[in-house]
């Protein structure tokens, strides 16, 4: 029996149900620490099953309704290398588009409504909102051109539907795709004015290092495209990243984890995006990071915040950018069913997102395989609280409770797309 230990039951301000127990030895030091992952497993992977491929993206995107696109495109991504359907310049510069939007929505949640509390010394956003009006109103705009461009290209802001095969069942016409780019440059000072202010505030220091992974392409800030590069070395195609990227259960969650086979623990998202690539970031995204002495790497987490803001810069003026060079003309993409199997990786706004398929000659998934970002973070971020517990074991109880849940929603995690599947061993 341990000397104490420390529960958080509910963690709050993060998608889905989990907890934290840290068992602390006489001098407050961890022995163990365990993110408590108890909501109940979605069978994803068993779903789709025995489904026409053409089915199962609409199937797939519901495993997340902050990020259902990502989850759409990359189970697309991989069915059309099985396919052998080569999307053309106008449907690939559109999923990007697509995909950032996700980036829009997603963070601004996180950075205005889930983190930026615990930054300015508040409970809930409520209690910020009565003081900090403008920030929340510019995280509302921010957000809201997020779902504007979800819905224009995919009919719906949640959910979309008219991403398929090869393309998109319908597009836009160019004067709403002209107009979209209007609203994306009008909030380009809002995400601006919003890193300034968020940047300024004090975050808690962190020493020590991390493995980072993510997407790498040589000519953009890669979000569907490249290969995936770690911190320690590793550079891995869609086929090989199941090779060097391990699952794992542990006994007190219902979500998987991930370490590289060699055993070491690494961190994706945000954080990893920016430190890894930083280069490729938009223009006027870098220098507004000089003009503010950003520098990455990064290694504290605590400045996953900063990272999300500047991939809201990014988002909007690289969407910008694809927007005015991707022609609109309807397609119609032709391909014949075919069996085999294939793998894809695509940058959710929480971290890579990996997908696997086989399917038979009629067309039908035989197997899945599906690693959503907060599995490959859970472990990781189990380790932070391993290192950071010893520095604050002095504060009471209440508070290094409120100190470990912040390091948590760090990582924004997704605790339902992380449940999607458990794995059962015969004895």
């Amino acid at each position: 029996m341990c000397p104490s230990r420390l529960r958080v039951d509910y963690l709050t301000r993060v998608e889905g149900e989990g907890g934290i127990e840290i068992d602390l030895d006489e001098q407050r030091q961890p022995l163990d620490v365990r993110i408590n992952i108890f909501e109940p497993p979605r069978f994803f992977e068993g779903i789709v099953r025995g489904r026409r491929c053409e089915e199962i993206a609409d199937v797939i995107a519901r495993i997340c309704g902050l990020c259902p696109v990502t989850y759409q495109l990359g189970t697309l991504m991989a069915l059309e290398r099985i396919l052998g359907v080569q999307a053309s310049d106008q449907v690939r510069l559109l999923r990007k588009v697509f995909i950032l939007s996700q980036y829009l929505g997603s963070h601004c949640l996180h950075v205005f409504f889930l983190a930026l509390p615990d930054y300015l010394g508040y409970n809930n956003i409520f209690e910020l909102a009565g003081e900090h009006r403008d920030l929340v109103n510019r995280g509302l705009r921010l957000k809201k051109i997020g779902n504007d461009i979800a819905s224009l290209l995919g009919a719906r802001e949640i959910h979309p539907v008219t991403a398929v095969i090869g393309g998109f069942t319908k597009l836009p016409p160019r004067s709403l795709l002209d107009g979209l780019i209007l609203q994306l440059r009008e909030r380009q000072d809002d995400a601006l004015a919003a890193l300034e202010q968020i940047a300024a505030l004090r975050r808690p220091a962190w020493a020590g290092g991390r493995i980072y992974g993510a997407l790498y392409h040589p000519e953009e800030y890669a979000v569907d495209e490249g290969v995936w590069r770690t911190s320690n070395g590793l550079s891995l195609s869609a086929d090989e990243f199941a090779g060097y990227v391990e699952e794992y259960q542990v006994p007190y969650s219902n979500a998987l984890r991930c370490r590289l086979a060699s055993g070491a623990y690494y961190m994706v998202g945000p954080l990893a995006r920016v430190s890894l690539n930083f280069e490729q970031l938009a223009p006027e995204t870098l220098r507004a990071a000089s003009r503010l002495n950003l520098s990455f790497p990064d290694y504290n987490p605590f400045d996953s915040i900063i990272a999300r803001l500047l991939e809201i810069m990014h988002a909007l003026e690289a969407s910008i950018r694809y927007l005015q060079a991707a022609p609109v003309s309807e397609e119609s993409p032709v391909y014949d069913i075919r069996a085999g199997a294939a793998a894809s990786l695509i940058e959710a706004p929480r971290g890579t997102l990996y997908h696997r398929f086989r399917i038979d000659d009629r067309g039908l998934v035989q197997e899945a395989r599906i690693i959503p970002p907060t599995t490959q973070n859970l472990s990781r971020i189990e380790q932070d609280l391993r290192e950071m517990a010893p520095q604050i074991s002095y504060l009471p109880d209440e508070e290094l409770a409120r100190a470990c849940e912040v390091a948590v929603r760090n990582y924004d995690p997704c605790i339902s797309c992380a449940t999607h599947c458990i794995v059962t061993r015969r004895s």
